[in-house]
């Protein structure tokens, strides 16, 4: 079964923003989503918010690593 995953991604500096946000239902991860996509909008346009679905953080982890790892550790 698939958990959902909302990200806030700072593009130009590599690094989340906001702790992962995890939800068994898929209406209140996008629910989370519209609200940091709304607070980010008008404040950084340079935040990515991201919604997406895995069975786990680790495999969230390991399929994106882009967003969890330096950019040293994905090519070291």
């Amino acid at each position: 079964m698939s958990r959902y995953f909302v990200l806030a991604y700072k593009r130009s500096e590599g690094r989340l923003v906001e702790s992962v946000y995890e939800s068994e239902g898929l209406a209140d991860a996008a629910a989370q989503r519209f609200a940091w996509e709304q607070k980010y909008r008008a404040a950084d346009n340079d935040v990515e918010v991201a919604l997406m679905s895995s069975p786990s953080l680790a495999d969230l982890k390991r399929t994106h690593a882009r967003y969890f790892k330096s950019l040293i550790e994905l090519t070291g």
